[in-house]
């Protein structure tokens, strides 16, 4: 790893450019209120994680930390550069000692929970996350795969771990841009400057990069939400906030506790804990949002500790221990609670979501006095390669999990068949026959076709189209499918969620106008989770969970199947799959902290599944009246998958379904018959 000279920072060819006095970045003496603003901000995570309804704005916590790591690094790494004295070696040699001690225990306890407690897919995929993790790419990796407020997160134990990714990965390029920043303006001026104008130059470069990377936030928030919360381009502006508090803090010297410093730290903690209670997930995130915990966080770091909040508050004794355990607990309180989401389900009674909590305590308490502070205190020249070569370690331990090389503890028939179930999903159908374009995919001749359109059912019948049309001649019948998870087939409806459901729904207005060829048009739903109190999905303003958004539903869907006929399109409605956690493959196992045991779950019927969707029936109805007056045909999978009123659950091979939604790809290619009518002949 290259160093820079401790005597000063030149280029060769180029004149030295003298090194700046150093004062104004001297740090000011230890501040307790930055490590009791990290309690607060770790606090907030936790008790979001924990209890998401309580405090549903907590993830800003993760913001807090950003600028506190923003203003407290540039300090640190401007202070050696312009006092000639710095060394990347040195700087990533004491990123080492604070960050890998603790995540090294963390992700080997994640591995040795995970050999004992999970199924073999979750362990894989849990090697898979840590591998990642020890890259610093879990947020790469989570952007590809997963939503951080979806309900599928609560079963991803390292989820959390993006946030570091984010802050390794600046730490990467952070001292580069200080070092060519400082040359670059010590070679123009070819004259020593003080530690203020450095400063200055400092944070004029720090605001620009800033800026564009809010910029980049801003737009990515309404194109690409994923991509806007876990990269670390649209998230570098925070820590850069932070970057350019310091240099400000730099350039006035000293804060004196003054009527403006107490009011800054009134308005940072308000403005804080506001936005912890008001924010919540269903809107985009970071984007314009996120300004707020960022702005409350340079009023607090700003303000100084000597006011009343910083003396009273963030200095109490409790809150700065809690701040110097925030990384180990941070570290350890979502793997726990993941654990526990994977045992219980989605809602953990209590007591375990207390005992995951008071666990991660003890965890990151044995952790800081045992492991970091040994490890950091050590003056060995072996520590730094000992740490990286337990992190390669893991990372390789990760990587066998997810190769399926590492035994689990639970197997055996019964749970081998529902863990088949799961891996049996319909991306397992799709095989390099089918041509993929974005939301669209082409199965069998280019003759007459179907369209499929909708949601995730549309892909879900992908096996069946395959064994029926696979093979089909030149002329023959064919099949297009559009489709993604969470876009309903109505024309108008939005979710703050869900933005990619315009761009599938633009996609299957092309298809109509520019494939002459379809003839049939299938619709399908997943109708009851867009009827969801819980789900935010709206027409012109109204939710569908309101009867009055309900009926704009069908009268769109009514315009659609009008429009479909005037072209000639012969249309099926396909109404609601059942939908129940007792249908899941993870049903048919009774999990505990170390033990997995295989059971029957109890029967669900169709008066059960339209219990729990009191609005699904009355909606279907009107849906199925309006179709058929348009001359559309209906089909209703619940007749032939819960016969006699009864939902068949599994079958000789195991679980029908690989989650509690949606059928396993096997059974639907040799079992699915209900729809071969739509693409016959």
């Amino acid at each position: 790893m290259p160093a820079v000279s401790p005597a000063r920072h030149d280029v060769p060819g180029r004149r030295p450019a003298a090194a700046a006095r150093p004062d104004a970045f001297e740090p000011p003496g230890y501040r307790p209120d930055i490590d009791g603003l990290r309690a607060v901000a770790v606090a907030g995570v936790i008790v979001y994680h924990a209890f998401p309804h309580r405090l549903p704005g907590g993830f800003c916590g993760v913001d807090v930390f950003f600028v506190v790591s923003g203003f407290v690094l540039t300090r640190m790494v401007a202070r050696d550069v312009v006092g000639g004295r710095f060394s990347l070696a040195h700087f990533y040699a004491r990123r080492i000692r604070r960050l890998f001690p603790a995540l090294a225990a963390a992700l080997t306890t994640c591995l040795a929970l995970g050999a004992v407690g999970l199924l073999p897919t979750e362990f894989a995929l849990l090697g898979r996350h840590t591998t990642a993790s020890v890259l610093f790419a879990e947020n790469v990796l989570l952007h590809r795969t997963g939503d951080y407020f979806a309900p599928a997160a609560a079963s991803t134990p390292l989820l959390h771990l993006w946030s570091l990714a984010v802050e390794e990965q600046l730490y990467v390029v952070f001292p580069f841009v200080v070092l060519l920043v400082i040359r670059a303006s010590g070679r123009c001026a070819g004259e020593a400057r003080s530690a203020r104008s450095t400063a200055a130059i400092l944070a004029a470069a720090f605001a620009t990069l800033a800026g564009a990377s809010f910029a980049a936030n801003l737009v990515a928030s309404t194109r690409d939400p994923s991509a806007d919360f876990y990269l670390t381009e649209h998230r570098a502006w925070e820590f850069l906030a932070g970057a350019v508090l310091a240099c400000a803090d730099a350039r006035r010297g000293a804060t004196r506790a003054g009527s403006r410093a107490t009011a800054a730290s009134v308005c940072g903690i308000v403005l804080l804990l506001g936005s912890m209670a008001c924010l919540h997930g269903d809107a985009p995130y970071p984007g314009w949002r996120a300004a707020l915990p960022v702005t409350a966080t340079l009023l607090l770091v700003g303000a100084g500790g000597g006011t009343w909040i910083g003396r009273a508050i963030l200095s109490n004794r409790l809150a700065v221990r809690v701040g110097l355990l925030s990384y180990p607990l941070y570290l350890f309180h979502w793997p726990l609670l993941a654990f526990a989401h994977m045992v219980d389900g989605r809602r953990p009674p209590l007591a375990d979501l207390y005992g995951a909590l008071a666990a991660s305590v003890a965890l990151a308490v044995l952790t800081h006095r045992f492991i970091e502070g040994r490890i950091r205190r050590n003056p060995s020249p072996w520590t730094v390669p000992l740490l990286v070569a337990s992190l390669v370690v893991i990372g390789v331990a990760g990587t066998a999990a997810a190769l399926g090389a590492l035994p689990v503890r639970n197997d055996g028939p019964a749970i081998r068949q529902v863990v088949d179930a799961i891996r049996d999903d319909t991306r397992a159908a799709l095989a390099s026959r089918v041509t993929a374009d974005a939301a669209l995919l082409r199965i069998g001749g280019d003759g007459p076709k179907t369209l499929f359109y909708g949601d995730s059912m549309a892909p879900q019948y992908v096996p069946r189209l395959l064994a029926l049309l696979d093979g089909a001649p030149a002329g023959g019948r064919g099949a297009l499918v559009v489709g993604a998870p969470g876009t309903p087939p109505i024309p108008g409806v939005t979710s703050p969620s869900r933005p990619g459901a315009e761009q599938v729904a633009r996609r299957f207005r092309d298809v109509l106008d520019t494939h002459p060829e379809v003839d049939r048009v299938v619709l399908l739903a997943l109708w009851h989770f867009y009827l969801s109190p819980h789900e935010r999905y709206a027409i012109d303003g109204r939710r569908l969970s309101e009867p009055d958004g309900r009926q704009r539903a069908l009268e769109r869907l009514a315009a659609l199947f009008a429009e479909l006929a005037a072209r000639g399109k012969r249309v099926t409605v396909v109404l609601a799959s059942p939908g129940d956690p007792r249908l899941a493959p993870e049903a048919f196992l009774r999990r505990g902290f170390g033990s997995i045991t295989p059971v029957t779950p109890p029967p669900v019927t169709v008066a059960n599944f339209l219990a729990n969707h009191p609005a699904l029936a009355e909606f279907q109805g009107a849906l199925a009246a309006i179709a058929r007056r348009d001359g559309a045909d209906v089909v209703d999978p619940l007749r032939f998958l819960c016969p006699d009123g009864v939902c068949v659950a599994a079958d000789g091979d195991g679980p029908i379904r690989y989650d509690q939604n949606h059928l396993r790809a096997t059974f639907v290619r040799d079992h699915v018959r209900y729809l071969d009518e739509t693409v016959a002949p």
